[in-house]
């Protein structure tokens, strides 16, 4: 969004120093920003055309990986389980072999 906001900012800028400056007679000028106007109008639609069409586009895609990402972590939970269980198996076996042996340190 920020593009956008300093490309609209830039736009108002040079139309303003382009009124200005510019050595035309009143109507002409009254045209010619009338003129850029619609331009960037147009030109604003067909962006906001191009993202709402690029959205819909994305839409099918992020679903599938939604649900891919949904499964793997229904099957990594049991091995996190599992691994966390065995985790704890050992770090009980160190225990008691470091205070079979006298302590630690």
């Amino acid at each position: 969004m920020g593009y956008l906001k300093g490309f609209s900012h830039g736009m108002v800028v040079g139309v303003t120093i382009g009124v200005l400056v510019a050595p035309r007679r009143g109507s002409d000028t009254r045209s010619a920003v009338q003129l850029s106007y619609l331009r960037s109008r147009q030109s604003a639609a067909r962006a906001v055309a191009g993202a709402r069409s690029g959205w819909r586009t994305a839409q099918p895609a992020l679903r599938v990986v939604a649900r891919a990402a949904d499964s793997a972590g229904r099957m990594v939970q049991p091995v996190v389980r599992t691994a966390g269980g065995r985790l704890a198996e050992r770090a009980g076996s160190i225990e008691a072999l470091v205070s079979r042996n006298g302590g630690g340190a």
